[in-house]
C-alpha cells in the first residue's frame, strides 16, 4: 500500500522535471488542482525535491526543483545509522 503522499509525488516530480527554473508550491497546486498545504507536505517528504531559490516581490515563495538521481544510486542511510557513526566515529580529529 502506498503512503498518502506517494499518490501525487510522481505527478509533482514530472512537473518539476519539465520546468527547469523550478515551480512554487502554489503553482503546482493550481496545475494539479490540489490543496497547497498538501503539496508542501508532499514536497517536504520527497527525497529528491529541494528549494532552488526564492521568488521576488512582496512575499517570497520557495521555488522547488528535483535532483537527478541515477537509477543505480543506493538510497541514503537511515538517520539512526548516520548518527551512530558520528557519535562513535573517529575521535582523533
Amino acid at each position: 500500500m502506498k503512503k498518502p503522499y506517494e499518490h501525487k509525488a510522481p505527478l509533482i516530480r514530472k512537473l518539476l522535471k519539465a520546468n527547469i527554473d523550478g515551480l512554487t508550491a502554489q503553482t503546482i497546486s493550481m496545475r494539479l488542482e490540489a490543496d497547497e498545504r498538501y503539496i508542501y507536505r508532499v514536497l517536504n517528504k520527497m527525497p529528491d525535491a529541494y528549494i532552488a531559490g526564492w521568488t521576488e516581490g512582496r512575499y517570497a515563495a520557495a521555488k522547488w526543483r528535483v535532483a537527478y538521481v541515477p537509477p543505480h544510486c543506493p538510497p541514503p542511510p537511515k538517520k539512526t545509522k548516520t548518527l551512530r557513526k558520528l557519535q562513535h566515529g573517529n575521535t582523533n580529529a
